[in-house]
């Protein structure tokens, strides 16, 4: 009879993943997101307010645990932390941002014109938010779109 060493494991876990702060305004679509991204290993984090998510980064920029990705659920052009862009980059909070939209692409050239914010922003299509979080977290984009 073999007796369970968690001991053994230890020495093979997995590697943390970053977590993921996911900004959507739906509870429903959030608690999808969350249990789509815990299967994948993720930690996810809800918060369903544009200002308390702006707040959130800045909060966690110096932690010990940062934020990897920011996951913008069914993004609007005019959603309010869209315009929050240029200030997150002033007080050095901004992470790679992930636009799902159920609609196609939204226009880039409508939320910022800052080529350092543009390089962190990508989009992808509701049906594969899976794979697009894996690629931009490993920085390979070949299903997300890049803003151009």
């Amino acid at each position: 009879m073999s007796s369970f060493n968690h001991s053994t494991l230890q020495g093979n876990a997995m590697p943390e993943q970053p977590d993921i702060l996911v900004l959507a305004h739906q509870p429903e679509q959030a608690a999808n997101l969350k249990f789509l991204l815990h299967l994948a290993n993720f930690r996810a984090i809800h918060i369903a307010d544009d200002i308390e998510a702006f707040n959130y980064l800045v909060q966690r920029q110096n932690s010990p645990h940062p934020v990897g990705l920011l996951l913008i659920f069914d993004v609007d052009i005019n959603q309010p932390f869209l315009h929050l862009l240029e200030e997150l980059k002033r007080r050095q909070a901004l992470v790679p941002i992930l636009l799902v939209r159920r609609d196609g692409p939204i226009d880039i050239d409508q939320v910022t014109s800052d080529p350092e914010i543009r390089l962190l922003l990508r989009q992808c299509d509701q049906s594969i938010t899976h794979s697009c979080v894996r690629e931009v977290l490993d920085g390979v984009c070949s299903n997300c779109v890049m803003a151009s």
